[in-house]
C-alpha cells in the first residue's frame, strides 16, 4: 500500500476542518501534515487548499 501525503498550511481556511481525523480514520494510507507555511503566498487567505503529492487541490 502506497502512502499518500496531504500537506496543509496552518494559515489556510481548510484548517477549519479536522483533516487529520477526516482522512486518516477513513483512509489509513493517507498522512496529513500541517505546516507553518507552504510558500504559496496569499493563496491560503483566499480559498481553502491542500497539497496532495505536491499537486494543489482546492476545496
Amino acid at each position: 500500500m502506497e502512502i499518500v501525503i496531504v500537506e496543509i498550511c496552518q494559515g489556510s481556511l481548510i484548517t477549519a476542518i479536522d483533516m487529520e481525523k477526516l482522512f486518516e480514520t477513513e483512509y489509513p494510507e493517507v498522512a496529513v501534515i500541517e505546516n507553518d507555511c507552504l510558500s504559496f503566498c496569499g493563496m491560503c487567505s483566499r480559498r481553502p487548499y491542500a497539497l496532495c503529492e505536491w499537486k494543489t487541490d482546492f476545496c
